[in-house]
């Protein structure tokens, strides 16, 4: 998908499809991670008896 994105000459739309599928750098703690793993773990659904709830950490895409 990046390599069509880029020979179209679409050049954001390249850059999001790498960022999506790529790693990304916490600002608050410099751990790297996964962006789409994270984005998925942040937003599951809470299953009953789920006693942990959302993902809360300070590059989690959860909000409190």
């Amino acid at each position: 998908m990046h390599a069509t994105a880029v020979r179209d000459g679409q050049g954001p739309l390249a850059d999001g499809i790498a960022h999506l599928f790529g790693h990304a750098e916490c600002p608050c703690c410099a751990s790297v991670f996964n962006v789409a793993e994270e984005y998925t773990s942040a937003n599951r659904p809470v299953m009953q008896g789920d006693t942990d709830g959302a993902v809360v950490g300070c590059h989690s895409w959860a909000t409190p």
